[in-house]
């Protein structure tokens, strides 16, 4: 999926796969659904002109073509080619802000998160004058575990300990 660093000029790198998506649009696929569309809007145009039989100068009947045209075509357009990029571009955002604010490997907020969360808490405490609370968990003797085990071994700890936080926390 990606994965975000932070350097040392103390700004977040992220970094997305523009391939996390199957649904992605190609260069071929865009220019095929181009053809598609307007092939189809312009035969509807064309069905349209000799059903009402209009006796245009041949100018004129070009212009009244392109105006149905993009009038007709824009929306296919849109929904087919402009939409799925939008929410393409939409849900890789989201992975970076993602990235950016939970640890890759437990998905717990960082650092970051928890100073943006607490920034609001301690704000909607002061304007209600309403207390808050923050727990601070150590987990004892965890260092012996990486030292003696290695880190796979306190990566399982520190994802065990994750999801039992999960579970209990909203």
């Amino acid at each position: 999926m990606g994965w975000c660093e932070f350097t040392p000029n103390k700004k977040w790198l992220c970094y997305v796969s523009p391939y996390q998506n199957s649904h992605h649009l190609t260069v071929i696929t865009i220019v095929i659904r181009v053809i598609i569309v307007i092939s189809l809007v312009e035969f509807a145009v064309m069905i349209l002109f000799s059903t009402l039989q209009l006796q245009l100068d041949p100018i004129s009947e070009a212009f009244l073509d392109a105006g149905l045209l993009s009038v007709f075509s824009t929306p296919f357009l849109y929904l087919w080619i402009v939409l799925p990029f939008i929410k393409d571009r939409d849900k890789a955002e989201e992975a970076i802000r993602h990235l950016a604010l939970h640890d890759p490997l437990t998905g717990l907020a960082n650092r970051r998160l928890l100073e943006e969360h607490l920034d609001k808490t301690i704000s909607r405490c002061a304007r209600e004058k309403t207390y808050g609370a923050l727990l601070l968990i150590d987990l004892a003797g965890f260092k012996p575990i990486n030292d003696n085990h290695g880190h796979e071994a306190g990566d399982i700890i520190l994802k065990d300990v994750a999801k039992c936080l999960k579970s209990v926390l909203r």
